[in-house]
């Protein structure tokens, strides 16, 4: 098992993305965002957070679970 702080993702994910070809950065980032979202909550103002609209919450969800639904099943 390997840990990684979240600080360093989004780097290996852009380094993946340059070496392999794989589209692993933005998927990382609203990942990333989403983790954001769990502790901060949603930013009304859109000042702070990245989220000020449920329906940008909903994009990222849809998008990170079908990446994770189509690499799941082959």
């Amino acid at each position: 098992m390997a840990f990684m702080t979240t600080g360093y993702m989004l780097a290996v994910a852009k380094a993946l993305d340059a070496s392999a070809g794989t589209k692993l950065y933005d998927l990382t980032n609203a990942a990333l965002s989403l983790h954001e979202l769990q502790y901060d909550g949603l930013d009304r103002p859109g000042i702070y957070g990245r989220y000020p609209f449920v329906d940008l919450v909903a994009d990222d969800v849809k998008r990170v679970r079908a990446r994770r639904w189509s690499t799941s099943r082959g």
